[in-house]
């Protein structure tokens, strides 16, 4: 960490440490030079072709189904998933815990 003059600094520059630990660079940056967010991304959690979990939510009950992933994914993305027994292609966003919720 170094602390700056933010009147010369363009673009979302990050302020705190914490915002990214646990995510991966999109390119080399330069030692010294300021971290921009959009440099950052979540790391990918879910691979094509894995096994996953579905998940379909009403205001009462849920419903889990095996699918498989269709797309590489991090948490908050949408990808698309098909599902094992009705080979239905849906799809849903990445949850924390790899669980894929459909709509």
């Amino acid at each position: 960490m170094q602390r700056r003059d933010v009147n010369r600094l363009t673009g979302a520059y990050l302020t705190q440490a914490n915002i990214a630990v646990g995510k991966i660079l999109t390119r080399p940056i330069q030692l010294g030079r300021p971290l921009l967010s959009n440099l950052l991304k979540a790391p990918t959690i879910i691979r094509r072709g894995q096994t996953i979990t579905m998940l379909a939510r009403q205001s009462s009950f849920e419903v889990r189904s095996m699918g498989e992933s269709l797309m590489d994914g991090a948490v908050g993305e949408r990808i698309k998933v098909r599902n094992r027994r009705s080979k239905r292609v849906v799809e849903g966003v990445i949850a924390k815990n790899g669980i894929v919720f459909v709509n």
